[in-house]
């Protein structure tokens, strides 16, 4: 593959150690191209005007605690830009706040290298993934926060239609999906999540499924662990689509 064809990453990690690991890591996919390493934070906001990177990986010892700030700071600088993070499973109680800030992947360090090719392939092609040690951090957070009071505030906020799209995104079913179940067109269904996302204020999907996790849209049989989560995501409010998947 030609070097204009490979997707731009910028490491930002706080020892050069841990950041030559990760470079080594991104070698050995074909697709990927490592174009700065930075260990400050001036570093990474200049290297984001000069350098205009697809993905931002940074290490959770580098973004914080807490990491969302950092995160919410990026991703209002460069909001098209994807936002990885690779963490320690004691960043698991970040995972819900690091996803309204718009974070659009939470790897484990305990991950394989595989694991972690995978997980930066899958942001780049637009979905939010989540490795098992935090997926299941969402699910269990969901049920136990809650949800019954959160939920009722939300039906006065959102019409009957918006809640029953809202529960089918949480679901896992994409717009066309969520068309055909409903006997309506796809175009009305993003007009729908579009109107959904303005209501509870977020800009991404993401932040949408956090909300519905919050607020108890998704069923109490859905497993409380998750493999894998990788979620579907556009900034254009009109293409959201979702979908839950395992790995391998």
């Amino acid at each position: 593959m030609q070097s204009q064809d490979k997707k731009r990453v910028l490491i930002a990690v706080n020892l050069q150690i841990v950041g030559m690991g990760l470079r080594a890591a991104l070698a050995m996919e074909g697709s990927l191209m490592v174009v700065a390493e930075v260990t400050a934070k001036p570093a990474l906001f200049e290297a984001l005007e000069t350098l205009e990177p697809d993905l931002i990986l940074l290490d959770s010892a580098f973004a914080g605690p807490p990491c969302h700030h950092l995160i919410a700071e990026l991703r209002q600088l460069r909001p098209r830009t994807k936002i990885a993070l690779f963490a320690g499973v004691q960043c698991q109680h970040e995972v819900i706040e690091c996803l309204r800030a718009g974070i659009n992947g939470f790897i484990a360090k305990v991950a394989a290298t595989t694991e972690l090719l995978l997980a930066l392939v899958s942001i780049l092609r637009g979905q939010t993934y989540l490795s098992p040690e935090f997926a299941g951090y969402v699910i269990d957070h969901r049920l136990g926060n809650g949800a019954n009071d959160a939920g009722n505030h939300c039906g006065q906020l959102l019409s009957r239609r918006e809640l029953e799209i809202l529960r089918l995104v949480a679901s896992g079913l994409t717009s066309r999906e969520i068309a055909h179940r409903l006997f309506i067109s796809p175009r009305t269904v993003e007009k729908h999540r579009a109107s959904l996302m303005h209501k509870v204020g977020v800009n991404h999907t993401a932040g949408l499924l956090s909300y519905a996790f919050n607020h108890g849209f998704v069923e109490n049989n859905v497993p409380q662990s998750l493999p894998v989560m990788a979620i579907d995501y556009h900034p254009e409010a009109a293409k959201h689509d979702v979908v839950l998947q395992q790995s391998l």
